[in-house]
């Protein structure tokens, strides 16, 4: 069965404080923890670091390229636009350096 998961971002005193995963996992159910703070959805890819990668992961390419990934359309895509479908088979190539609530300060030269 496909592991379908989630991960939101905890809060403690206004600041971000850990990752809670929630979803379809090991074969059951686990809710969320809170339903008014985002979650996450996981793209079913790997970086070549083997980090699972999330939407809202901040990702560098293999040319440098510093992106958010974001979901829209029925599709997962890079920021700067380019679908998932176009850059997959170059996944192993691309690496997860932050996320949008940990590291928002990789994507200010954005």
């Amino acid at each position: 069965m496909r592991e379908i998961k989630f991960r939101q971002p905890l809060f403690y005193k206004g600041k971000f404080n850990c990752w809670f995963y929630w979803g379809f996992i090991d074969g059951g159910f686990i809710a969320p923890q809170n339903f008014q703070s985002p979650s996450y959805q996981y793209i079913e890819l790997k970086d070549k670091n083997g980090v699972e990668i999330y939407e809202g992961d901040i990702l560098r390419s293999r040319f440098g390229a510093v992106e958010e990934v974001t979901y829209g359309g029925g599709s997962f895509a890079w920021s700067g636009g380019q679908d998932w479908g176009m850059i997959e088979p170059e996944y192993d190539q691309i690496e997860v350096i932050g996320n949008i609530h940990e590291n928002p300060e990789l994507l200010e030269d954005k």
